[in-house]
């Protein structure tokens, strides 16, 4: 068993036992928390344990009943799981620190797609650690009472 961190921020009201009986399915349960940034939704935030094997069904099977989540493995294989309706499903693996690991041919296949641009080069790099996935999921991170800044600050 591999122990697993899920955060599903946001779950329509109308989804909510479809997902909350998707995630029994696996033998998780937890407490659903209103989401105070999406009006008449809900967030679930738990860890849990699974089969090593489960945690990449889970996700494939959250991906098309949810708005979006975060799934990680907190033990050996570490990955995570980010997904948003927007951008899709993507999956990282991990260092123990938590840190996206990138193989090198990916780097290099970025270099060379850039053809020595560097704004380019960033930009694939950005795609490859999945920056558009992260600060779609920081909004949820933050309450309402915080004021966000712009990316540029």
């Amino acid at each position: 068993m591999t122990k697993v961190l899920l955060w599903v921020p946001e779950v329509p009201s109308d989804c909510r036992d479809r997902v909350a009986e998707l995630l029994r399915g696996f033998g998780i349960a937890g407490t659903w928390y209103a989401q105070p940034l999406a009006e008449l939704s809900w967030q679930i935030k738990l860890e849990a344990q699974l089969e090593a094997h489960s945690i990449s069904l889970l996700a494939s099977r959250l991906s098309k009943t949810t708005k979006a989540f975060e799934l990680t493995s907190l033990e050996p294989p570490f990955e995570q799981y980010l997904f948003h309706v927007g951008l899709g499903i993507k999956r990282f693996d991990l260092n123990p620190a938590g840190q996206v690991l990138l193989p090198a041919d990916a780097i290099e296949a970025a270099l060379m797609k850039s053809a020595g641009n560097l704004k380019e080069f960033q930009s694939r790099l950005r795609l490859l650690q999945g920056t558009a996935w992260i600060d779609l999921m920081e909004s949820y991170r933050h309450d309402e009472s915080v004021r966000l800044l712009p990316f540029a600050v």
